[in-house]
């Protein structure tokens, strides 16, 4: 009897243990950054003989851009709202922002390229004008 007792306990035990390991699987906390890694390549000049960088992340390139390039992070530079990492290309008093912004959902990343322009005693300057480059 203490037994069968004992063995009805152990039993009871292993599925309510399985049951909250499976209630409560390891999951990535929402909104965690996914690694980015930049990669920055000199690519010669231009034709019109401004210096150029070509940008790839995550072993992808993502193009060819005139100026140098940074990652904003450790930069002068912030993020934008919903941006996880970016990179700033700059030459002459503008350039290129690359930047990966988190999905609403939360299942993923878009990739996109703004302006950048520092403007003038009468024009303000330029950050925006976004487009879609890619998904991941």
């Amino acid at each position: 009897m203490q037994t069968k007792v004992l063995a009805g306990l152990v039993a009871i035990i292993v599925v309510a243990g399985g049951f909250y390991i499976w209630n409560n699987k390891a999951q990535a906390p929402a909104g965690e950054k996914r690694a980015m890694h930049w990669t920055f390549t000199d690519a010669g000049e231009n034709t019109a003989g401004n210096p150029q960088t070509k940008v790839s992340l995550n072993d992808r390139v993502i193009g060819t851009y005139e100026g140098s390039c940074s990652e904003i992070d450790g930069s002068g530079w912030t993020l934008l709202a919903g941006e996880v990492s970016g990179v700033i290309c700059w030459f002459a008093g503008g350039g290129k922002e690359v930047g990966v912004f988190a999905l609403e959902s939360g299942d993923g990343y878009e990739v996109m390229e703004g302006d950048l322009d520092e403007g003038s005693a009468e024009v303000a300057g330029t950050r925006g004008n976004f487009k879609i480059l890619f998904t991941i």
